[in-house]
């Protein structure tokens, strides 16, 4: 390999041979589109995220960094059409999929029979912090890439009625 006519010709540059390799071939990476995360719930994620990296590493540090990339917001307007911890959201999976309602929670409060997400799954990592109308390309707990896109959300008031 350090012998490689291609390493050793001065006037092939660096960045020239790696526009030519394989690996430039790949497509790139599907964008995420901007999310928003409550910064109140900031700690409890960052708790569950971190609770979770040993024994789920692979959801754990997919919730990581969606927390990492969103911006942290304080006033109701700016998640008022949000997907957040307490959210009742309709979604779909894949282009072709049925809406799906659920409620992301966090999770100690998750349970599979009464449509509470936790924050702590694949889907719902991925659902996190999208709005209204945006769709994520996120890889599924089989490890595959799926598409979702948030249809409808809602928060319940201060009374726990969803509006």
């Amino acid at each position: 390999m350090w012998n490689s006519p291609e390493l050793s010709d001065p006037k092939q540059s660096q960045q020239d041979i790696l526009q030519n390799s394989v690996l430039a071939a790949r497509p790139p990476a599907p964008s995420r589109p901007p999310i928003v995360v409550r910064e109140h719930d900031l700690p409890g994620l960052l708790s569950a995220a971190f609770d979770a990296l040993m024994t789920s590493p692979r959801v754990a540090g997919a919730l990581l960094q969606e927390v990492e990339r969103a911006s942290v917001v304080s006033l109701r307007h700016e998640w008022s059409d949000v997907v957040v911890p307490g959210s009742r959201v309709l979604y779909r999976e894949g282009l072709i999929g049925p809406p799906r309602w659920t409620t992301l929670v966090m999770p100690q409060m998750a349970d599979k029979s009464k449509g509470a997400l936790s924050v702590l799954s694949s889907l719902g990592a991925g659902l996190l912090g999208l709005s209204i109308g945006q769709t994520i390309s996120w890889e599924d707990r089989h490890g595959g890439v799926s598409r979702l896109e948030i249809i409808n959300v809602s928060h319940p008031d201060d009374d726990g009625v969803f509006s």
